[in-house]
């Protein structure tokens, strides 16, 4: 998969992060957030079979984004 990631996090942001949302994330996504925050996904779709079409998926969202903050968890 060809991705540019937005940066990394701080655990203290993750966590600060869980403690608004009342539970905590899978080890496997926090880590993803504390190492690439987010990231653009480039020329990736997948078939969805329950849709029958082809998805394209262009963002994993993370805590911040300095471009767009509807690109974020939180928002």
């Amino acid at each position: 998969m060809n991705i540019t990631p937005w940066g990394e996090n701080s655990e203290e942001a993750v966590l600060t992060f869980e403690q608004q949302i009342g539970f905590t994330l899978p080890e496997n996504y926090r880590n993803f957030l504390l190492k690439n925050n987010g990231v653009e996904v480039l020329n990736q779709s997948f078939f969805v079979q329950d849709l029958d079409q082809e998805i394209k998926l262009q963002v994993l969202f993370g805590l911040h984004n300095v471009s767009s903050r509807v690109l974020t968890l939180s928002h």
